[in-house]
């Protein structure tokens, strides 16, 4: 019986380490497995936030695009009001040049009376 220990010993000490590293590898196996699916699901919670903001976005840009026509159709608008103004100005201005010679003609006249 003596001599059959060393024999078991042999025999079963090989099957006892593949089954400690089997499972080791199991277990780590494992582990990766479950970081990986933590992993997967941060990066497809990070993807749904990017949508969202992608819709929030696309949402801002439908309510500024009228906005921005309708600024540019005003600007227009004030351009050309600008425009009229200044030919306004213009005209003025040579209306006041006219009346202010005619008043210098006028007060030379009255002189020589």
């Amino acid at each position: 019986m003596n001599d059959a220990l060393p024999i078991i010993l042999i025999a079963v000490l090989p099957v006892i380490g593949v089954i400690f590293f089997a499972l080791r590898y199991s277990k780590r196996r494992d582990a990766i497995a479950v970081k990986r699916r933590i992993r997967e699901e941060k990066l497809a919670s990070v993807a749904d936030g990017h949508r969202e903001m992608a819709d929030a976005h696309a949402t801002s840009v439908e309510d500024l695009a009228p906005q921005a026509a309708g600024h540019r159709k005003m600007a227009a608008d004030h351009a050309r009001i600008a425009d009229e103004l200044e030919e306004r100005i213009e005209r003025e201005q040579r209306h006041a040049q006219f009346h202010a010679e005619r008043a210098t003609e006028t007060e030379q006249e009255r002189e020589h009376i």
